[in-house]
């Protein structure tokens, strides 16, 4: 959508085409929760940071007793600079995939990081303004903010526009309130005149209700169920293994990273501590294999057949519709066994495999889906960083002046098309790389 892969992979050979820009020579610095720096798509990258949460050269995005947070930066680096063909874990379980994992919009670029979001995604403002001086003090070219406030900080707005009259260049997320707020509603820092406001649209191009706008909204970018960077090992997929076969399931949300092999035993619906055959629920453990329905709660379900000695569970599907996104959930975190759900398309197979050792096991990849402003806003950063590798002589003011012109205009039918070319909703349009490297090369 973005068209980051027609700038240096023209032919779509999946190999950096040779001299194309890719963001060499340009530094973006990601403002935001830390990353995992050892994270096989951003070690390239990676140029160094400063956690202003703890106060040292460390910017992960851990707190003070090595628990991951919410991996909200390591997501948003990944968008920016995660290298082609490096690889990580991916999700087996989804044949759309890649096994060498994903590539940033600007694989070139090198990464700064400056940590100023704790675990939990909360952050001062004054931290925010360090950091951004910070960022140019280390010569970045380019500020990237997936966060805000409602309030506006005159302190806050003074350092943006001293680091835009400095040169930098700042891009910063619109806001996730649209259902909340009105389309004006404004979040800070991106409301400040010297910094890019950017939006978010779905895979169609059409306005997703969540993103915030207002006529200071510069560009919108794709912000749905975006794949990108995750910690190590912190983003949970299923393996469901029965004659000598692999198939596609999802993990529920809070089991553990553990792996079970047993006899896979009928449960029915799991309605109640009685509902595994007697002859087959052995205290040496057993696979329970449970179909989903009745008046029963997926937690209940499990916690019925695991008193009768089931140390893994799968959740057959029931309902067609759901099969697409089987986003089921143990409702909150327990001391939980490996539980998996599969598909209606998969039931008769797995079924099959009753009274025989199946494998069920949760292991952690290394990519996850997001969606937020937040997402959207480093595919304008990495754009950013794409025209101004192509030609470095560019001013700030160039480069947005160059990403505003060549935005591709949207329109969408619930949403009043602006005879301007410039609206509350989508702000000048889509983010285009192609067509904006080529102004930049062709002015």
């Amino acid at each position: 959508m973005t068209q980051a892969n027609k700038v240096w992979d023209a032919n779509n050979d999946g190999v950096l085409d040779s001299g194309a820009p890719t963001g060499e020579g340009i530094t973006v610095c990601v403002i935001d929760s830390g990353i995992d720096p050892n994270h096989p798509e951003l070690k390239a990258a990676y140029a160094g940071g400063k956690d202003f949460v703890d106060n040292d050269d460390v910017p992960e995005d851990k707190d003070t007793t090595g628990a991951w947070g919410g991996g909200h930066g390591t997501h948003v680096a990944g968008t920016i600079v995660a290298q082609l063909g490096s690889g990580g874990q991916v999700n087996p379980n989804d044949p759309t995939l890649s096994p060498s994992g994903m590539v940033g919009l600007a694989p070139g670029a090198k990464l700064l990081v400056a940590r100023v979001l704790d675990e939990n995604g909360d952050g001062r403002t004054s931290d925010v303004i360090a950091a951004l001086r910070w960022c140019k003090e280390k010569e970045a070219h380019i500020a990237s903010l997936s966060l805000g406030s409602s309030n506006p900080d005159e302190a806050e707005r003074a350092a943006f526009d001293e680091v835009y009259a400095a040169g930098m260049l700042s891009i910063a997320a619109s806001g996730n309130g649209g259902e909340l707020a009105t389309p004006e509603s404004k979040v800070y820092p991106a409301a400040y005149a010297s910094v890019i406001a950017v939006g978010a649209v779905d895979p169609e191009a059409k306005h997703p209700a969540f993103s915030q706008g207002g006529d200071h909204l510069s560009l919108v970018a794709p912000g749905v169920n975006i794949y990108s960077t995750y910690p190590q090992g912190q983003s949970p997929f299923a393996t469901l293994e029965a004659g000598g076969k692999f198939y596609a399931s999802s993990a529920l949300d809070f089991v553990p990273y553990e792996e079970y092999t047993g006899k896979l035993v009928d449960c029915g619906l799991g309605e109640n501590n009685r509902s595994c055959p007697e002859l087959e629920a052995t205290c040496e453990g057993f696979v329970a294999y449970v179909t989903r329905g009745g008046e029963i709660k997926f937690s209940d379900k499990v916690k019925n057949v695991r008193s009768q000695g089931a140390r893994a569970v799968i959740i057959a599907n029931n309902d067609p519709e759901d099969d697409e996104a089987l986003g089921f959930t143990l409702g909150s975190p327990a001391t939980w066994p490996p539980v998996t759900a599969i598909p209606t398309t998969l039931v008769n197979d797995i079924r099959a495999q009753i009274g025989s050792p199946v494998r069920v096991g949760i292991r952690g990849g290394d990519y996850s889906l997001s969606t937020g402003t937040s997402m959207a806003t480093p595919h304008v950063s990495a754009v950013a960083a794409l025209v101004w590798s192509a030609r470095p002589t560019l001013t700030n003011t160039q480069v947005r002046a160059i990403l505003e012109s060549t935005a591709k205009n949207l329109v969408d039918p619930e949403v009043p098309e602006s005879p301007t070319g410039k609206d509350i909703v989508f702000g000048y349009g889509l983010v285009q790389a192609k067509v904006a490297v080529d102004k930049a090369l062709n002015p």
